[in-house]
C-alpha cells in the first residue's frame, strides 16, 4: 500500500513539472486537430468540447446523462395528440437555431471529444413504453437512466412521452407523465433547466427573464456601480491570484501570504481522492452493477422550502445548505445504525457536491423582440469535495441540532480552502487541454460514498399547449465509481428530492426510498427541535437532556423571540 501511495506521490509531482510542456504540446495538437475536423465537416463541426464538458464523458458503469421526470396536464380534445403536439413543438426551426448544440451528436478521434451536426432529430421525441400505474413509470425511469442516447449512444438529449394519464401519488392528480433524458455535456443544470423552459415554455423569454429576477433575489446578487454583478460564484475560482497578488506589496507579508497559499493548496481536500483513505462502509466499495433504482420525493402537506429557512434562521451561521445536508446526513446515519449497525463512519469521507453557478442573464440567453434568439448550454457548475459528518453512536433525534453544526462547520472549512479553485482549475484547464486517456486516469482516483447537488429551480412552467408542467424531479449521474447520487430541487418553489443507487449497493427499493422520505422527517424533526430553544446566556438549550447541541449559538432573532415568548 505504501508502495502505490509513494507512486502516486512521484507521479503527481511529476505530472505537476511536466504539466507546461506538456500543455503546450497537447495545446498545438488540439488546435491542429480542431482545424483538421472543420476542414473535414464543414459547417457541421460544432468545436471540441471543453474541460467541463469532458469530465461527462468519463464513465464506467454509469452513462453520463441526467434523466428527468416531469408530470403535466393536457387536453386531447383541444389540443389533439399529445405525442404529436411534442414532436411539433420540438422540431420547430426556431428552437434548433436558438439551442443548436442540442441537436449535435458526440464523436471522438485521437483522443479528444467533439460535437457534429448529423440528422440531430431522427428519433428525438419517442413514445413512452406502455405503463398503466406509477410504479410501472418508476421501473421504466430506472431501466432507461443507463440506457443509450441513440443507438449509437452519441445523441445529446430524447423526450419519452406519455400516451395516457395516471394518478401520481404525492399530488393526486391525473397526469402525463414525460422523462427527459440528457447528456450532461449537453450543459449543467441551470443551462438545462433553461432549455426545458425554451423548449416546452408559453412565453420562454418572459419566463426566463423572470427566473433570472427570482435568482437574484434568492443568491442576493447586487449591481455595482459599472452594472456588473458585485459578487459572484466563480470568485472562489480567484483566490489563489488575489492571494499572490497581495503577498507582493511586501516582502515579508508576501512570505507569510505564500505560505499560507501553499499550505491550503497541499492541506486541499482535492489531493484526497488520490492519496487519502478511501471510504469503507456499507454503500461503497462494491463493484457496481450497473442497474439502478431510482426514486423521488416531494414535500407533501407543508412548505418545506419555508420550514427550511426557518430553520437556519434559528442559529448563527447556519445556511439553507446547511440544513438539507444535515437532514440528508441524518438520514443516511438511520440507514447505516439499521443495516449495518457494528460498522456505521463518523463521516462520508469525500462526499462530492455539484455547485450550481448562476450566470449573469446576458450570457445565458439572448432575446430579440420578445423571443428567445440563442440560449448559451455549457457546462459551468462548480465541484466541491465535502466530508459529511454523521451519527455513528446515540439517537439520530438526540444528535440532530449537534450534526447541523457539525455539517456548518464542514462546509466553512470548505469556503475557506482552495478545493473548489482546484477542481476549476482541472476542468477548465487540465481537462481541456489533455487527452481523454489521461483526464480518466485522473478520475479513476475521484471515489466516494455519495455524489449530490441542490438546484435552485423556477416557478411553475406554463407550456406550450396552455397546460402547466405540475411536478419535476430530476437525477444526476453517478460519476466514476460512485454508487449512490442525490438531487435536490425547489421547483415551483417546493421541495423535491430524487435518489439514484446501483442496484449492487441497495437492492432493495423500498430501502432507497426510505433514504428519501427520512430527509423530510428528519427536517421535520429538526423544526420541532429548534422551536423548543430556550436561549440560556446565548447558548442553545432544550428542556431535555438527551439533546446534544454542543456547538450552536442561537441567533440574535431567535434570541429575542424567545425572550418575548
Amino acid at each position: 500500500m505504501e508502495v502505490i501511495k509513494y507512486f502516486k506521490y512521484v507521479l503527481l509531482v511529476t505530472i505537476a513539472i511536466t504539466f507546461p510542456v506538456l500543455a503546450c504540446f497537447f495545446l498545438v495538437f488540439r488546435g491542429l486537430l480542431h482545424f483538421y475536423l472543420k476542414l473535414k465537416h464543414g459547417e457541421d463541426f460544432y468545436g471540441l468540447m471543453d474541460g467541463y464538458d469532458t469530465v461527462w464523458e468519463v464513465h464506467e458503469t454509469s452513462r453520463g446523462q441526467i434523466t428527468i421526470l416531469g408530470t403535466f396536464d393536457f387536453d386531447e380534445e383541444k389540443n389533439g395528440d399529445v405525442y404529436d403536439a411534442f414532436v411539433r413543438q420540438i422540431h420547430q426551426p426556431e428552437l434548433r437555431r436558438s439551442c443548436r448544440k442540442a441537436a449535435m451528436r458526440r464523436r471522438h478521434l485521437l483522443g479528444y471529444n467533439y460535437y457534429i451536426e448529423m440528422d440531430p432529430y431522427d428519433g428525438l421525441v419517442q413514445k413512452m413504453p406502455p405503463y398503466e400505474d406509477e410504479e410501472d413509470v418508476r421501473r421504466m425511469l430506472s431501466a432507461c437512466s443507463n440506457q443509450p442516447i441513440g443507438p449509437q449512444d452519441d445523441k445529446m438529449l430524447e423526450f419519452l412521452v406519455g400516451t395516457k394519464p395516471i394518478r401520481f401519488a404525492q399530488n393526486g392528480r391525473f397526469e402525463y407523465p414525460i422523462i427527459m433524458k440528457m447528456h450532461h455535456s449537453l450543459g449543467d443544470g441551470i443551462a438545462l433547466m433553461n432549455f426545458c423552459i425554451t423548449g416546452l415554455g408559453r412565453d420562454p423569454a418572459a419566463f426566463l427573464k423572470k427566473t433570472e429576477e427570482d435568482f437574484r433575489k434568492m443568491f442576493k446578487i447586487k449591481k455595482n456601480d459599472q452594472g456588473n454583478d458585485a459578487a459572484r460564484p466563480e470568485d472562489a475560482a480567484n483566490e489563489a491570484d488575489a492571494n499572490a497578488e497581495e503577498a507582493s506589496t511586501t516582502p515579508k507579508k508576501g512570505t507569510m501570504q505564500l505560505g499560507k497559499l501553499l499550505r491550503k493548496v497541499m492541506t486541499s481536500k482535492f489531493y484526497h481522492p488520490l492519496f487519502g483513505k478511501p471510504d469503507a462502509n456499507l454503500l461503497h466499495g462494491k463493484t457496481l452493477t450497473g442497474r439502478k433504482n431510482l426514486v423521488w420525493s416531494r414535500d407533501m402537506g407543508r412548505d418545506y422550502v419555508r420550514a427550511v429557512k426557518n430553520i437556519k434562521s434559528r442559529f448563527d451561521g447556519v445556511s439553507f445548505n446547511n440544513v438539507l445536508f444535515a437532514a440528508l446526513a441524518a438520514s443516511f446515519s438511520e440507514y447505516y445504525q439499521k443495516h449495518d449497525p457494528d460498522n456505521v463512519p463518523d463521516y462520508i469521507v469525500n462526499g462530492i457536491v455539484l455547485l450550481p453557478f448562476i450566470p449573469k442573464f446576458e450570457d445565458m440567453v439572448t432575446i430579440v423582440d420578445g423571443k428567445v434568439e440563442a440560449l448559451d448550454l455549457s457546462n459551468k457548475f462548480v465541484v466541491a469535495f465535502l466530508k459529511l459528518p454523521l451519527i455513528s453512536n446515540g439517537s439520530v433525534e438526540a444528535n440532530l441540532l449537534d450534526l447541523v453544526d457539525r455539517v456548518k462547520r464542514e462546509i466553512i472549512s470548505l469556503s475557506q480552502s482552495l478545493d473548489i479553485a482546484l477542481t476549476i482549475f482541472f476542468m477548465k484547464y487540465f481537462a481541456y487541454i489533455m487527452p481523454l486517456p489521461l483526464v480518466k486516469f485522473i478520475m479513476s482516483y475521484f471515489d466516494s460514498t455519495i455524489s449530490a447537488s441542490n438546484l435552485p429551480g423556477h416557478g411553475r412552467l406554463e407550456m406550450f399547449h396552455g397546460g402547466h408542467i405540475n411536478d419535476l424531479y430530476f437525477w444526476i449521474p453517478n460519476i466514476k465509481k460512485i454508487g449512490i447520487g442525490i438531487s435536490m430541487f425547489t421547483y415551483d418553489n417546493r421541495l423535491r428530492i430524487g435518489l439514484i443507487a446501483d442496484e449492487a449497493l441497495i437492492p432493495e427499493v423500498d430501502n432507497v426510498q426510505e433514504l428519501v422520505d427520512n430527509v423530510f422527517k428528519y427536517l421535520d424533526v429538526m423544526d420541532k427541535l429548534s422551536q423548543t430553544l430556550v436561549n440560556n446566556n446565548n447558548e442553545c438549550t432544550i428542556p431535555n437532556n438527551n439533546i446534544n447541541l454542543d456547538g450552536l449559538v442561537c441567533s440574535e432573532k431567535m434570541q429575542k423571540i424567545q425572550i418575548n415568548s
